[in-house]
């Protein structure tokens, strides 16, 4: 099984691989630029196994050709072999603790290696670089529920490893509606976005990182770099007590684009390459996105051709772009359509709380995204989340025949049954806080 390098390339990382702390051994910047090319390779792989009804397991070799990763190396074919051998054995030995960007998901893998094999094999004259994963990373993987959608071409343009770090976390809150980040010390940034480790091999002690000079010396750099190469705007805001700086988050925005000629230029990356795969012109999808319906709508339609298409009993679908187009205002009518991303505003450094309470604008908005992210599911998943709407509301008595009849029947997507279930569906996915803004 191969693979070639491709245009387009969105990897689909867990939440919890995000941030990757170095605890034994030193990470430099191409090998976590490799190490997600690697990881786009597996998830595609896992994907096309699954597909054919078979079974994949920790342990199991992945591969792909050499030439496949000459971008991430940014090497010519003369000293590929050399260079990737190199960075295979950096991700051997290196011990890294895995988290999450934010408390909800707040997973950690302790002293976990990058890859638990490693190897290059030549067949038929092609050289394929093969590669197994440590089996908590492969299950996530393979069972993956929260992710980060990462453009790797907007990541290879960047040089630093703090730029690096810091685009994956940002990536994160791309499509958040507040812009920000989670908030946290100074320290776990420090260590977040520093390719050494912090705690001392020999004395287990923990390395405190002044962060006035990490900053200056990392953070200052990544936030310009990221800002001048990739598709994100990023600002770094501060929370002071005093002169200290006791909080740090991130604003993250989008950039619109304009005057590029290519036809996707105005669309995001991912849902550009959903497009494409489902064989829907960019042309028209730019055109329904120009025409006020937000990409999380798109989005929202294209899983579910994605899901016709894939029940070939049904037959196929004539147009792709006309069925597409038919979901769109299903969908629209449903929820009513919103802006993706909110006018950006003025945001000052947070004070007091983490979270600061939101407004009913900012809690309606909310809702409707969030209602859109619920009815996307599939009714399986929506069934989840119904049972827990309807406990709910027969503790309060508040149930009526109408409720009822449209809970037995499945028509779940209006009334209070429907916004009981965006609430349940919210705390799930967000936490408590999702319905308060972060300043």
């Amino acid at each position: 099984m191969g693979a070639s390098a491709v245009d387009v390339m969105t990897l689909k990382k867990p939440n919890e691989a995000i941030v990757m702390l170095p605890r034994i051994g030193r990470l430099t910047t191409t090998s976590r630029k490799l190490y997600n090319f690697l990881l786009y390779f597996t998830h595609q792989q896992v994907q096309e196994i699954t597909s054919q009804q078979r079974t994949v397991d920790a342990g199991h070799l992945f591969q792909v050709e050499l030439s496949a990763l000459v971008r991430p190396l940014e090497s010519g074919e003369s000293d590929l072999r050399t260079l990737v051998k190199q960075y295979l054995r950096e991700m051997r030995r290196i011990e890294i603790d895995w988290e999450a960007p934010d408390a909800s998901t707040g997973v950690v893998w302790n002293n976990m290696s990058l890859l638990s094999q490693c190897k290059i094999e030549i067949v038929d004259r092609v050289s394929y670089v093969k590669w197994a994963l440590p089996p908590e990373l492969f299950q996530s993987i393979r069972d993956m529920e929260r992710f980060t959608l990462l453009d790797l071409n907007q990541q290879a343009k960047l040089k630093s490893y703090a730029a690096v770090a810091l685009y994956e976390i940002c990536a994160r809150y791309k499509n958040n509606p507040s812009g920000l980040t989670s908030s946290s010390h100074p320290d776990w940034w420090a260590e977040a976005l520093t390719h050494k480790p912090s705690i001392d091999a020999k004395t287990g002690e923990r390395k405190v990182r002044e962060w006035r000079k990490v900053k200056n010396e990392h953070v200052n750099g990544a936030i310009i770099e990221i800002n001048a190469k990739t598709d994100l705007d990023i600002k770094m805001l501060e929370k002071k007590v005093g002169r200290a700086v006791v909080e740090v988050q991130f604003e993250v925005r989008r950039k619109r684009s304009t005057g590029d000629k290519n036809v996707g230029s105005t669309l995001s990356p991912q849902l550009a390459e959903r497009a494409t795969r489902s064989d829907v012109p960019l042309s028209d999808v730019r055109s329904l996105v120009r025409g006020g319906v937000s990409e999380t709508v798109v989005g929202a339609a294209l899983n579910k051709l994605e899901k016709r298409v894939a029940r070939s009993e049904l037959g196929d679908v004539n147009s792709p772009a006309a069925y597409l187009r038919t979901v769109v205002r299903e969908i629209s009518d449903m929820v009513g359509d919103h802006p993706a991303y909110p006018p950006a505003t003025a945001v000052t450094a947070p004070s007091g709380s983490q979270f600061a309470p939101a407004g009913p604008e900012y809690r309606n908005q909310r809702m409707r995204e969030l209602k859109i992210e619920l009815f996307a599911l599939s009714k399986s998943e929506q069934r989840v989340y119904a049972d827990s709407a309807f406990e709910a509301l027969r503790s309060r008595n508040v149930l009526s025949p109408r409720i009822v009849a449209n809970y037995n029947d499945g028509r779940w997507e209006s009334g209070s049954l429907a916004s009981e279930m965006v609430v349940a569906f919210a705390v799930d996915r967000y936490g408590v806080d999702w319905d308060r803004s972060q300043g």
